[in-house]
């Protein structure tokens, strides 16, 4: 899914470039699409970060022993306890978003809604806080 995203969000930005370049126009949608692919991307791509361990890493040179051992735990508990607080916060927004019910833009006579695109952030959220939390119980 991140690959046909990433795909779908160069060709598109491609085509703007080409058809504002030699015809003088462009997709009128193009641009708000791909600002929020970016969204999408950018949180399937941290969400799989999270699932190999690279998301976030904190490392203390010096910290031997029982300190290495903490600092092993305290970054993937943070970062599990921070982004639990930002899906909270994340899906208060989708549902304000969705209870508006604001187009985010039309295409003819199709309109998508803003939710959709919303959506992104409180599932990308959920999806590195399930990585992290994996990630715990399956060190421990």
């Amino acid at each position: 899914m991140l690959a046909a995203l990433l795909s779908l969000m160069i060709a598109l930005s491609f085509s703007q470039v080409l058809l504002r370049q030699f015809w003088g126009m462009g997709i009128l949608w193009g641009d708000t699409l791909a600002r929020h692919l970016v969204l999408w991307v950018g949180f399937l791509g941290a969400s799989l970060a999270s699932a190999q361990g690279k998301h976030f890493a904190w490392e203390g040179p010096s910290c031997k022993g029982a300190g290495a051992s903490i600092l092993r735990w305290t970054a993937p508990l943070t970062t599990l306890i921070i982004s639990l607080l930002l899906t909270k916060a994340a899906w208060i927004f989708f549902l304000e978003e969705k209870a508006s019910g604001s187009i985010l833009f039309r295409a003819g006579s199709l309109e998508i809604a803003a939710w959709v695109f919303a959506a992104a952030i409180p599932a990308g959220f959920l999806l590195i806080s399930i990585h992290t939390a994996l990630r715990c119980v399956l060190k421990s």
